[in-house]
C-alpha cells in the first residue's frame, strides 16, 4: 500500500486542531495506508492537538503500524514527551525536493527523544532523509524495510538491547552489509575500550562530538555506496 502524505496546519491548537482532523477524517476515508505526516509549518501545539494526533494514530491500530511524523519542532517534540506519549509515534525527517528522497534514508534507533532530535540535527546536513525507531523490534523491522545506508544504534533500548539488534542485523542478508554506528554511555567505552561491539563500525560514547560524529557517517555512507557501486558493476 502506498503511504498516504498528510500535511499539518500551522497550528494544532484548540479549533484549528478539531478543525484540521474533521478535514483529515474525510480525506481518510475508505483509504488504506501508512499515514506520513509533515509537520515542517506546524508551530504549536496543544491538549486539543495532541488528541487529534492520537486520533490519526488509530487509524491504524488493526494493523499494527504507528504514524510516522515528519520534521517535527523541538517544541512539538518536547510537548509530547511531557505529556508521555512520544512512543506512540514513529519520528523522521526529511529534506524538500525529489533529490533528497532518492538517497538511502539514515536510521537512528534511540528511545530518548531528546538524543533522538540531537543525532538527527547533527546528521541532516548530510544531505538523507532521516527515521527513527525507538526500541530494538522496531529497529529490525524498519532496518529490512526501509535498507537505510547507515544505521546510529543506542545501546541501552527497550524490548531488544542493541548488542542483540547488531548481531541480528549482520546474521540477516538484508541487513548484514548496512553500517552500524553504536553509540553507549558505557564508561569503559569512553575510555576507548569497543571490544564488545566487534560487528560495528564505529562506537560513539555518548555525548559525542558533533563535527566528528557527522565526519564518520559521512565516512561510513560513502564507502558503503561505492561498495555497492561495485558489486552491481562487477
Amino acid at each position: 500500500m502506498n503511504p498516504i502524505p498528510l500535511t499539518g496546519p500551522s497550528s494544532l491548537e484548540r479549533r484549528l486542531a478539531i478543525g484540521w482532523i474533521a478535514e483529515v477524517r474525510k480525506k481518510l476515508r475508505g483509504r488504506k495506508g501508512r499515514i506520513e505526516l509533515d509537520l515542517s509549518e506546524t508551530r504549536n501545539i496543544d491538549a486539543s492537538g495532541v488528541a487529534a494526533l492520537l486520533e490519526l494514530n488509530r487509524w491504524h491500530r488493526d494493523s499494527g503500524i504507528r504514524l510516522r511524523i515528519f520534521n517535527a519542532s523541538a517544541e512539538i517534540l518536547q510537548i509530547l514527551e511531557i505529556m508521555g506519549v512520544h512512543r506512540e509515534f514513529e519520528f523522521a525527517s526529511r529534506l524538500s525536493g525529489d533529490s533528497s528522497n532518492r538517497r538511502a534514508p539514515l536510521l537512528i534507533v534511540e528511545d530518548e527523544l531528546i538524543i533522538q532530535s540531537v543525532t538527527s540535527m547533527v546528521l541532516k546536513p548530510l544531505g538523507h532523509p532521516i527515521v527513527m525507531a525507538d526500541n530494538g523490534i522496531d529497529a529490525l523491522s524498519l532496518a529490512t524495510r526501509e535498507k537505510p545506508g547507515l544505521i546510529v544504534l543506542d545501546y541501552m533500548l527497550p524490548l531488544m538491547d542493541g548488542e542483540e539488534v547488531l548481531r541480528r542485523l549482520k546474521l540477516s542478508e538484508d541487513t548484514s552489509d548496512i553500517p552500524v554506528i553504536v553509540m553507549t554511555a558505557n564508561s569503559i567505552v569512553a575510555l576507548g575500550d569497543t571490544s564488545r561491539f566487534p560487528e560495528a563500525s564505529a562506537v560513539f560514547s555518548k555525548p559525542f562530538q558533533a563535527r566528528e560524529f557527522r565526519r564518520e557517517a559521512a565516512r561510513l555512507i560513502y564507502e558503503c555506496s561505492n561498495s555497492i557501486q561495485e558489486e552491481v558493476s562487477a
